[in-house]
């Protein structure tokens, strides 16, 4: 064999890929200089098989061109969304995820001390209460509150308006 024919465990060292990427590569198309046999290896051309790498990573393997202008109306496009998304940030029409979990996990947090305080607040007032119905209102007014806590957002003012302006549209429309 020439001196560029290798092994598939000598290709996977040049290629800097485990032992089990040749034969799948072998299967997806890579040639192949000698089929292997019992208790020979397959051989393959060094050279052959990185162009062909070369060929698949470029699309050229699968019958593919690059196409330069096809590439570039590819970028713009992705551009755009990008541009189009930093302009909904800005504008309010969407909030990073980071920002809505950092302000529902401090509102959560926020209604759960409430809720969990209720006991400790109220203790000496549901003892005292001169009817069930007095305690009752008590308990339902710390338990509002706390929930209440919720109503409000902490998102910025942009986002608050944005949000406010859609639910009222929302409600002319139903």
């Amino acid at each position: 064999m020439g001196p560029n024919v290798v092994s598939g465990d000598e290709l996977a060292r040049i290629c800097g890929c485990s032992r089990q990427t040749v034969p799948n590569w072998r299967a997806n198309g890579m040639p192949v200089v000698q089929e292997g046999r019992r208790g020979q290896a397959y051989q393959y051309d060094t050279v052959a098989c990185i162009q062909w790498l070369i060929e698949r990573q470029c699309g050229g393997g699968e019958g593919k061109v690059l196409d330069l202008h096809m590439e570039r109306a590819r970028l713009a496009h992705h551009q755009a969304n990008k541009t189009k998304l930093e302009e909904a940030l800005l504008s309010g029409e969407v909030v990073r995820t980071e920002e809505v979990l950092i302000v529902w996990n401090g509102l959560i947090s926020a209604a759960r001390a409430k809720l969990l305080a209720i006991p400790q607040k109220l203790a000496h007032r549901i003892i005292h209460a001169e009817t069930p119905t007095e305690a009752r209102l008590w308990l339902k007014e710390a338990i509002e509150g706390a929930l209440n806590s919720l109503g409000r957002s902490g998102l910025p003012a942009k986002v608050e308006r944005t949000l406010d302006d859609r639910s009222r549209g929302l409600d002319s429309s139903a």
